[in-house]
């Protein structure tokens, strides 16, 4: 399984990634995230992050969410 800095590169091999690392300024989570089947840990560096979306619930397979706000 693959781990991933970015989520473009995630999203090229989507069954594969199952570590992800995002940064992101934005005030929410690109829905594409959501996509990732496999995604078991989750890196969240956020700026300007309001709330987690309930589309969380897509990926069934994550274990550790870990999130910092800058």
């Amino acid at each position: 399984m693959g781990q991933y800095k970015s989520l473009p590169k995630a999203l090229d091999n989507p069954n594969d990634a199952n570590t992800l690392k995002l940064n992101t300024s934005k005030n929410e989570l690109p829905s594409s995230l959501f996509s990732l089947p496999n995604l078991e840990t989750l890196y969240i560096q956020a700026k300007n992050l309001a709330e987690l979306p309930a589309d969380f619930k897509n990926l069934t397979k994550l274990k550790t969410l870990y999130i910092c706000l800058l």
